[in-house]
């Protein structure tokens, strides 16, 4: 097989064989640039073929020796905030936007939250990471600046890190937004507009207000659509998410990550004390609430709704396996194809809900090869060690086509 050109490649599921800037193309392989831009390369003959990369062959032009393979000091009930910043760490284009020092330039300086100083903390602390050393980095100054933006992380109380993650993106999010200020006004009906061409009108009146580095890597829209039973009238909402949280199957076996995505699509009946109130009715009516994924994004990060609350308000955990691979495919609505993306992170969670401690996984781009991340420990393990009862958090990284 050859490529004349990188739009003749577009449609094959090509296994990446690494993120890395060679420094010269060995034979039989060329060079492509994903949604990223970023510099990707594959075997002419075979595809889904993988390279193994020397270690002095290293990303951004950077030396090796360790990038993003340094650990974090645990300073109180941090572990938390630990296994999503090694996830993050190990996002390739997220490290290069701050490595680079891209950043600076889309700083939104007018805002007053502490977000700007959030950013410049977690550029700092992004750059210590990747500098290869291999004594532990103190994370102390990037804390005490996300504990500006959000007191619930000022202390050392223990916490949930998918909340720490929505904040922390929320955060940078807000520190980095390019889109101007936009007059309040009232949105525009758009009920005469089918599922697809809604969904699309949404987003594009989200991105007018929402235009960051992090939307534009993290987010995706996901759309709710309630039916009456009574008389057929649907009223649609879409919201944006910067994470996936999906519910885990009640059944007894084996459960894949597959079937958590369809019980979170899987139609709702709202009845009772839950009935809708439907406007063309003018009273509550039983009806049909059903989720789709209305767009995708370039990192999906899915979060597994292990905690709960029982009927007496005691705090559980759910501790079945949840199977997954190194690769995921997902179709949004409308169809197009199936989308597929590339494991590169887990932030795992043990113990109970009273009290329990987190790690992360994560593939390392310039060996290919899975690390556990245990605050200040860095240690290699095999890629089927990955996927555990602990998972709680996967992060994925979308595959070219």
């Amino acid at each position: 097989m050859s490529y004349e050109n990188k739009e003749e490649i577009k449609g094959t599921h090509i296994r990446l064989a690494t993120e890395l800037a060679f420094l010269a193309l060995p034979e039989g392989w060329q060079e492509l640039t994903d949604a990223f831009g970023r510099t990707l390369y594959i075997h002419a003959e075979s595809p889904r073929r993988y390279i193994e990369v020397p270690s002095a062959m290293t990303p951004m032009g950077r030396s090796s020796g360790g990038s993003a393979l340094t650990g974090l000091r645990n300073l109180g009930n941090t572990c938390y905030m630990n296994t999503v910043l090694q996830c993050l760490c190990n996002t390739v284009p997220l490290a290069q936007y701050f490595l680079d020092d891209a950043f600076r330039g889309h700083i939104n300086r007018t805002n007053e939250t502490g977000s700007v100083e959030l950013v410049e903390a977690f550029g700092e602390l992004l750059k210590l990471l990747w500098g290869g050393g291999t004594e532990p980095v103190s994370p102390a100054s990037f804390k005490n600046s996300l504990g500006k933006v959000n007191l619930d992380f000022a202390g050392f109380q223990q916490q949930d890190c998918q909340e720490f993650y929505s904040c922390l993106l929320n955060g940078l999010h807000v520190g980095l937004n390019r889109a101007l200020p936009q007059e309040d006004a009232v949105e525009p009906s758009l009920d005469h507009l089918g599922d697809a061409e809604f969904a699309r009108e949404k987003w594009r009146l989200h991105r007018l207000r929402h235009s960051s580095v992090v939307v534009d890597y993290f987010q995706g829209q996901f759309k709710s659509t309630i039916r009456c039973q009574a008389c057929s009238h649907q009223s649609s909402q879409c919201e944006p998410f910067f994470e996936l949280s999906l519910p885990l199957p009640a059944c007894a076996g084996r459960t894949e990550i597959e079937a958590c995505l369809k019980e979170f699509e899987k139609s709702e009946r709202l009845t009772g004390n839950e009935s809708f109130h439907c406007s063309n009715c003018d009273c509550k009516q039983d009806a049909v609430k059903t989720i789709t994924i209305s767009k995708l994004p370039q990192i999906l990060v899915i979060h597994l709704k292990r905690f709960y609350y029982s009927q007496g308000d005691v705090a559980c955990k759910l501790t079945k396996k949840v199977e997954f691979g190194s690769n995921l495919e997902i179709t949004e609505m409308g169809g197009g194809g199936p989308r597929s993306y590339d494991l590169y992170g887990v932030a795992n969670h043990y113990g109970t809900p009273a009290g329990g401690h987190y790690t992360a996984y994560g593939k390392n781009a310039e060996t290919n090869q899975w690390h556990e991340f245990n605050d200040d420990s860095v240690t290699s393990i095999r890629a089927d060690e990955v996927c555990s009862p602990a998972a709680y958090m996967l992060f994925y990284s979308s595959i070219a086509a």
